[in-house]
C-alpha cells in the first residue's frame, strides 16, 4: 500500500505530522510530504479532515527469489565507534551463511568510516558494502533508508540481520516495507531449517512466558535481541578472501 497526499486538498494544516507515530510526515511549503520512513499504517488518512492523504493500492513488482543470496548484517554505528551488538551479530551470521553456504556480509553508513573495514573483517566479515556522506554522520531515517535499501535491491542478500537497539527498531520495520519483504522483531535464536533452508526465527511471546517459532521465505529480516547465550561470541576470526573477489565496496 502506498500512502499519498492530493495537494490541491491539503491545506497545510500539519495534523497530519502531529498524528503520525513514525514522524514520516513533514511540511514544505504548507504541504505535506511523505518520506520514506512511512509504514503505510494509515493513521494520516484516518486524522485528515480535509481528505487529502490517500492510501493506495500498489502494483507489486514480480521478484526472482532464487536471485537473492547471502547473509547481511547493519553495522550500526555511533560516532564512529561499532555499537557491540554488530559483533554478536556477524558471530550469529557467521552460522547462519556457513549453513546456507554463502557470504557474510555487513552494510555500514557514516562519514569518514572506512577506519573501520578492517574491525569488521577481523570479526568475520566476508565482504563489505559501505556509504560514505556528511548527511549519513549520525542516523536518519529517511538517509539511511534509502541507502541500505538501494544496496539491497542492486546487491539482493537473502537475510538482513539488525540489532534491537533505537535505531535497528526504526530502520528494520522501514527496510521491510520499503523491500515488501517480513520482519520479526525480537529475535533470541535464529537458525536454518535444514529442509528448505528458509530462516527459522525464536521470539519470546505473551510477557516471554512461551517461546514463538517463525518462519519466512527470502528475502527476508529479522531484528535481533540482544540476550545472553544465544549469539555468537564476537571472536575475531578474519574473512576468508577469495581470489578474484572484492572484499569492500563502496555504495
Amino acid at each position: 500500500m502506498a500512502v499519498n497526499v492530493i495537494k490541491e486538498n491539503c491545506r497545510g494544516c500539519s495534523i497530519c505530522v502531529k498524528n503520525c507515530p513514525f514522524d514520516a510526515i513533514k511540511m514544505e511549503n504548507k504541504l505535506a510530504v511523505i518520506g520514506t520512513g512511512c509504514t503505510g499504517c494509515g493513521v494520516c488518512v484516518e486524522k485528515c479532515p480535509f481528505h487529502a492523504i490517500e492510501k493506495t493500492e500498489e502494483k507489486k513488482e514480480l521478484v526472482d527469489l532464487s536471485e537473492y543470496r547471502d547473509v547481511w548484517v547493519f553495522a550500526e554505528q555511533r560516532e564512529g565507534a561499532l555499537m557491540p551488538v554488530v559483533k554478536e551479530l556477524l558471530g550469529e551470521g557467521r552460522k547462519l551463511a556457513d549453513e546456507i553456504g554463502c557470504s557474510l556480509c555487513t552494510v555500514l553508513c557514516g562519514d569518514q568510516v572506512e577506519g573501520l573495514l578492517d574491525e569488521l573483517f577481523e570479526y568475520g566479515a566476508d565482504k563489505i558494502y559501505f556509504a560514505e556522506h556528511k548527511e549519513l554522520e549520525s542516523y536518519r531515517t529517511d538517509a539511511y533508508t534509502t541507502v541500505i535499501h538501494d544496496a539491497i535491491k542492486t546487491y539482493k542478500p537473502e537475510i538482513v540481520l539488525l540489532g534491537a537497539t533505537h535505531i535497528g527498531r526504526d530502520l528494520g520495520p522501514c527496510l521491510a516495507v520499503r523491500c515488501n519483504t517480513g520482519l520479526t522483531a525480537d529475535c533470541t535464536r535464529l537458525e536454518i531449517d535444514k529442509l528448505d533452508k528458509k530462516i527459522k526465527q525464536t521470539r519470546p511471546a505473551f510477557g516471554r512466558k512461551f517461546n514463538g517459532n517463525h518462519y519466512l521465505s527470502k528475502s527476508q529480516a529479522a531484528d535481533v535481541h540482544r540476550t545472553s547465550g544465544s549469539h555468537g561470541n564476537g571472536q575475531k576470526t578474519g574473512g576468508p578472501e577469495r581470489p578474484g573477489d572484492f572484499r569492500s565496496r563502496k555504495l
